[in-house]
């Protein structure tokens, strides 16, 4: 079994080769780096060049940006048996593909979700994960999908692409993974959340810019796809009604806190109300 793992990279170098490091010491070999540089500068390939001997390494330096349009480019190029999209800064633990293969070779499903841990804390990256592994549904998607920790089976490559509204540098500048996993559900692939499986990523303090920057992914996601499973209006009242509202309410008196959420709805509603079927 083998794995393509497929990194977009734009504005570092550091954090690169943390991740290069990572891989380099998993204990299960079998796997390819294609790396698609959207950087100006060689900063990031000056890293790059450093691993060229330890593994299979498919280098591509193009002169475009935005997420989700680099992972389309890489996906061109695959030739593994599991995809996985792992961050520009994030790092896997060292029996990560090991533990992925085990899961897959005894298990079956077509996609596997896991967490993100930060390592200086050993705690989750955010507080949405399900408490629990689960069977991945239009229902829980949003509490078990995050693109950094996601590993799907090449059964059909045409199945596999990114919509590029979605994702950083598009219009719509996140819930790209969601929008995947949600089409590839309807295909009739098996997804599975298992809290065992996880990548490092480091925290990131929220704020009201960030809220309101992925809100309007989120938004456009609902809509989307809404009118194609009435299941997901349990997640978007829970998403775009209930918790930023209630959000508000409770931190009344916290301004920092009652702005996030503020700006969290109002990015949510702005990508639900421009998204345009």
């Amino acid at each position: 079994m083998k794995f393509s793992l497929i990194m977009a990279t734009y504005g570092r170098s550091k954090e690169i080769e943390n991740f290069l490091i990572s891989i380099k010491n998993q204990t299960y070999k079998n796997f390819e780096l294609i790396l698609i540089d959207q950087n100006e500068d060689d900063k990031a390939y000056r890293v790059i060049k450093e691993f060229l001997n330890d593994f299979k390494i498919i280098y591509f330096k193009v002169n475009f940006k935005g997420l989700s349009k680099a992972r389309n480019y890489g996906i061109n190029y695959i030739s593994g048996d599991i995809i996985a999209f792992p961050d520009d800064d994030c790092e896997y633990p060292n029996n990560l593909l090991e533990n992925v293969k085990n899961f897959f070779e005894n298990n079956n499903f077509e996609i596997l979700g896991g967490m993100a841990i930060d390592r200086s804390t050993n705690k989750e990256t955010v507080n949405r994960w399900l408490k629990f592994s689960s069977i991945i549904n239009s229902i829980n998607i949003l509490r078990t999908i995050t693109a950094s920790c996601l590993f799907i089976k090449n059964k059909n490559k045409s199945d596999i692409y990114f919509d590029e509204n979605f994702g950083v540098g598009s219009n719509f500048p996140s819930s790209e993974e969601m929008d995947l996993i949600f089409r590839l559900l309807k295909k009739g692939y098996k997804g599975y959340f298992e809290r065992k499986i996880f990548i490092y990523h480091p925290y990131k303090e929220d704020s009201k810019e960030r809220a309101y920057y992925y809100g309007i992914g989120m938004g456009a996601f609902f809509r989307k796809h809404l009118k194609n499973d009435l299941k997901l209006i349990f997640p978007f009242v829970e998403n775009l009604i209930i918790r930023p509202i209630g959000g508000m309410i409770l931190n009344v008196l916290r301004k920092e806190k009652f702005l996030k959420n503020y700006y969290g709805f109002k990015g949510r509603w702005k990508g639900f109300l421009n998204y345009d079927n």
